[in-house]
Formats: C-alpha cells, structure tokens, sequence
C-alpha cells in the first residue's frame, strides 16, 4: 500500500468480485489543474457569450439598421438551441466519453463564434448564434460531467471544484458586459465574437493535451433513445421560442399559441415515452432520489429571479433611466462578479461543515426575497451605495449559495456514469427559467410602463419595480416549499451506476493491482485513526467489502 506526494492511497491487489470493473482514475495534481482549468473556461465562455452581446445589442441594431425588437434572437436564438441540445448532448457524453464530446462542442463553438463575427446582416447572424449555442449545449455538461466523475468520491475536494465552477456563472456574465462594453466602443463589437472563439480553441488544446482518455463503464448500456431525444429537444425548442417571441409578437398570435400547444403535446409525450423506454434519455428515477426533483424546482425558481429578472432589469435601470453607458453599468454591475466569486468560494466551505440544505436554501431564498424586495426603494434620486449596492450583495450571496448546494445535490444523487445527465438536467433547467422568467417578468415590466410610462425616461422605474417584487414574491414561496420539500440533510453519494443501464454495487471494492497482497491486519493498522470519510476526502479507497479468506 503505498501514499503519493498529493494524498492519493493505492490499495493492495485484494480478489474481488469476479465481474469485470474499471480501475479507479487516480488523481494527480497536473490532472487536477488541468481538468478545472478546461471545466471552468468552457463555462466561463458560454457564459460571457451571453454577457457580452447584451451589452452591444444597441451598437449592432444600429449596424444593421434594424429596430431594437429585432434584437431579441440574437439572444433567444442562443438560449434556443442551448437549452434545447442539452440532454442528448449530455446522455451522448455519458455513453461515448465527456471529454471526447467536449473537445468536439468546443470546436463547434469555437468556430461558430468566428463566424458570429463575421456576418453582416441579422438574419446570418441569429442562424450563426443558433449554431454556437448547440456548441455550448455539448460542451456545459460534458465539463460539469468531467468534474463530477473525476472529484467522486473525494466530498471536499468535489465541493470545491463545484463552487469554483460556479463562481464563473456571474463572473462570466458580467465580465462579458464590460469587455463586450470596451470592445464596442473601441475594436468593435465583432470581436466580442473572435475573442470567444480564440480563446475556446485554446481550451480546446488544453483539454486534448492535459486531460486523460475517457475511461468508460464496460457495461453501460450504448442504447441512445432517439425517439425521447426528438420529442424533448423539439418540445424544449418550441417552448423556448415561445416564451421568446411572446412579447414582440403578441401571445395572442397563431404561431405563438401553436407553439405553446406543441411544446404541451410533445413534453407529456416525452415523458411518458420516458416512462416506458429501457433505456431512456432521462431516466424518470433520478426523481425518485431524495430531493431531486424539489432541487430542480428551486433551481428554476432562483434562476426565474436572479437571470430572468433581477439582473435583466437592473441592467435596464442603469441604462434607461440613469444614462449609463455600457462600459459604467458593467462598472455597477461588478459587485455581482466580486462578491459572487467570493460566495461560490465560501459555498464549498459552508456545504461541507453545514450540512443542512434545508435551512440553508431556505435562508438563501430569504435573501434573494429581501434583495428584490429592496428595488422597491429604487427612485430616480435613490443613492446607489445605499440601496442598490445592498441589493446586490445580498441576491449574489443568496444565489450563489443555493447554485452551489442545488448543485452539488443533484451531483452527488447520480453515480459517476450519469454525471454528464445530470448536469443536463440541471442546466436545461436554468436555461428554461431563464427563458421563462424573462418573458413573464418582461410582460409585467413592459404591461406597467405602457401605462405609466408611456414616454419612457425615469418612470420606467415604476414597471421595472413591479416586476422584482413579482420575483421577490416568488422567492418568498420557494422559502416555504424548501422548507417542506428540500432533504433535512445532505443524501450520502451514489456510489456506482446501479441502475439505469448499469451494473455494480456500491459496496464492491474496485482496485487496481498495484503491490502484493499487504494482510488485512496491518492494513488496518495502517488505516487505524483515520475514519473511511477522511480517505476518501483525500482521494483514497475505502474498503467497504472483502471476501471471507482474503
């Protein structure tokens, strides 16, 4: 039995079971770095793509010199095909290898980001942001995938890894706000787009270079469900675009009614396809795991609040109503990324030592409840140190906590064969509240200031209010239903991928041959004082089972 310099403990040869399993992938420091430098670029990057073309929205509507309604499937487009690809595209990299299906969503994005860049009228435009954001579809699971299966076992080392994961979230958001700011009003807001696509293909070397082959379970069931992969990835794009075009083409009209109707039809026809196939895309069991499917409901509330309205609004507010240019809302925008970067940081400490998700998601949700209710002392005259710099700290706390511990719930109720589908889940989720919350709270916004302020300038405040107590009031429910809902503790980690396909149990120790058989009591002497959570925390095997005689 040996110990390597970064805490990893190699087994002796011990016989086993006699089924075939596959070696424990041993963690190394080159390995580690490398392996969240990839995850957390790739994130950070479909992130800033978003953040940054919000932001030079105005300068290409003045380019191509087309109306600000137009506008909107520069970005729908984008959250149209990323939200839409994300379960296949995650089930794929489940079966045939996350990093290989990395690498090719990367390249994908990566070259549609160039070509974002080089189009000169709209419509190539939205096509071309369309195509990046399957790249991003293929490439945000297959990365939070690569995590998940790599730091299991390892609890603190996989909350780490998971809150620096979701530190880029808001850091990638508002720093593409303000280098999209700087770029267009100085090289040009077509650089935003090169930028992106350079820098992915630097990840993409990275990633080729520094990270191992995939190591796949021998008895994964390859069956792809194409028929579930149809009907959810085409009922998740229609409601997306749904939920999109409402506003500017009325829900009333035909197409968005038809849309609507459809998306209906072909998600129950998902589902219960879903019920009945062996071998389906999204396993309805993993809503049988304690607290799977109310974590997923939080996410979809939180996300509805902070991307759907706060930030949505706040950045409106900045630019409509006080005149900021982009470059000094990114400026007012930068406490989300500061303190945001610090509480994913503090989340991997609090989920370790505090766990008790219910009470700390429910406290989060109070927060964000506060943060939104706080914009209701907005006015034209309001300091923005003494209201609005408060509101912000305290909805990034909020949201990064409850990010962070949905996060690692959702990770750690999957084995490591289903990481990649589960982060779809997680991330499809995201995409949806997004989506819908923008619409909702945009109508209610929009509903109020038609209204009140058909001129526009500061009264537009007044519908930009109501729409944060609208998400303030839905955070104050989501207090009450995690209070109910939401596991009391945090659920011990699935250790193998026992069902859905795959076979092994937890309880089967898996070694590879390293050094002759050490007896089994001085191997306990060696372990002596060192409690089974502690070895696995620091990259090490516990030996849960071993056969009479050996």
């Amino acid at each position: 039995m040996t110990a390597s310099l970064d805490g990893t403990i190699t087994a002796p040869s011990v016989e086993m079971t006699n089924e075939k399993q596959p070696s424990v992938q041993q963690p190394s420091r080159r390995q580690t770095i490398a392996i969240m430098l990839v995850a957390c670029s790739a994130n950070f990057l479909t992130i800033y793509a978003s953040g940054a073309v919000t932001i030079a929205l105005p300068t290409i509507a003045a380019e191509f010199d087309i109306q600000e309604s137009q506008l909107q499937w520069v970005i729908s487009a984008y959250a149209l095909t990323f939200a839409g690809f994300l379960l296949i595209l995650g089930r794929l990299a489940d079966i045939y290898g996350q990093k290989k299906i990395f690498i090719l969503g990367m390249i994908w994005f990566a070259v549609w980001s160039i070509v974002c860049g080089l189009m000169h009228n709209i419509i190539g435009l939205d096509i071309a942001r369309a195509l990046q954001g399957m790249g991003a579809a293929a490439s945000g699971p297959s990365a939070a995938g690569m995590l998940g299966k790599y730091f299991h076992g390892r609890p603190v080392a996989r909350n780490r890894a998971f809150s620096i994961f979701g530190a880029t979230n808001p850091i990638g958001f508002v720093a593409g706000m303000f280098i999209g700011g700087v770029f267009t009003q100085t090289i040009g807001w077509r650089w935003v787009f090169h930028l992106c696509g350079i820098v992915s293909m630097l990840v993409v070397l990275l990633a080729v270079f520094g990270i191992s082959r995939d190591e796949i379970h021998p008895d994964i069931d390859r069956r792809v469900d194409w028929i579930g992969a149809i009907l959810g990835t085409v009922g998740i794009v229609l409601l997306t675009y749904a939920v999109s075009a409402g506003n500017t083409d009325g829900w009333g009209s035909p197409q968005i009614i038809i849309s609507f109707i459809l998306s209906v039809l072909l998600l129950v026809g998902f589902i219960v396809y879903e019920h009945r196939c062996p071998y389906a895309l999204l396993p309805l069991s993993l809503f049988k795991r304690p607290g799977f499917g109310a974590i997923v409901l939080v996410l979809f509330s939180v996300q509805w609040t902070f991307g759907g309205t706060y930030l949505f609004h706040l950045t409106l507010a900045f630019q409509k109503v006080y005149n900021m240019s982009p470059i000094v809302t990114a400026l007012h925008l930068s406490p989300l990324t500061i303190m945001g970067a610090i509480a994913a940081l503090f989340s991997a400490y609090m989920i370790l030592n505090f766990q008790r998700p219910k009470l700390a998601i429910s406290g989060c949700m109070l927060l964000m409840a506060v943060a939104a209710g706080l914009f209701a002392f907005v006015h034209v005259d309001t300091s923005y140190w003494r209201v609005i710099f408060p509101s912000e700290l305290i909805v990034i706390i909020g949201y990064e906590l409850v990010y962070n511990y949905a996060n690692i719930l959702v990770q750690t109720s999957v084995g490591p064969h289903q990481q990649s589908l589960a982060s779809g889940v997680f991330a499809t989720t995201a995409q949806i509240a997004n989506g819908i919350g923008l619409a909702v709270e945009t109508t209610v916004s929009s509903a109020v200031n038609n209204s009140q302020a058909p001129n526009g300038g500061p009264d537009l405040l007044m519908g930009y209010r109501v729409a944060m107590l609208v998400a303030g009031g839905l955070q104050f429910a989501g207090v009450i239903f995690s209070a109910i809902f939401i596991p009391r503790d945090m659920p011990e980690e699935e250790g193998s991928d026992s069902i859905d396909g795959l076979v092994g149990s937890p309880s089967e120790l898996v070694v590879a041959p390293t050094e002759p058989a050490m007896e089994v009591p001085a191997l306990a002497r060696r372990m002596s004082g060192r409690s089974s959570e502690k070895v696995a925390e620091e990259g090490g095997v516990v030996l849960n089972e071993i056969k009479p005689g050996v």
